[in-house]
């Protein structure tokens, strides 16, 4: 049995399921926020990416705010409207956007990957924690 609990929590380990995808909140009128942050990404300089954020509302339909933090440097979100990082909205109802995430030609490689904090607003909610969002840019082919 002490066999099998050290199997499993190597994988835990070597899989990256201790990460956090999910942050949560909860307001007034048993409100409750969860934005869920995509799987590990990984880009090569130069080289874009599609990938899905979802969020899931309970007892409120307004739109949400999503923050996107500690992106690795040379990385953006297209549909940002931040200066600093990342914003996006969810429009009102909507819970999946579909996001095109973007390396840098000079982007620095980072093959163990930054920790991108993912958190969200909306309805008189905000989520309490961060989900982690694992991102890694390698080097462009020929390099």
């Amino acid at each position: 049995m002490r066999w099998i609990s050290l199997v499993a929590a190597a994988l835990m380990v070597s899989t990256g399921c201790s990460d956090k995808k999910t942050a949560s909140g909860t307001g007034e009128g048993d409100k409750k926020l969860d934005v869920t942050a995509p799987g590990t990404l990984t880009l090569k300089q130069g080289e874009s990416k599609n990938v899905k954020l979802k969020i899931t509302r309970k007892n409120f339909t307004d739109s949400v705010d999503v923050d996107i933090s500690n992106l690795p440097e040379g990385v953006t979100i297209k549909e940002s409207t931040a200066k600093e990082g990342a914003r996006v909205k969810f429009d009102k109802d909507a819970t999946e956007m579909t996001l095109t995430v973007h390396a840098a030609e000079k982007a620095p490689v980072n093959k163990e990957g930054k920790k991108a904090m993912v958190s969200a607003t909306g309805g008189g909610v905000s989520t309490k924690d961060v989900a982690e969002w694992t991102i890694k840019v390698e080097p462009k082919e020929g390099k």
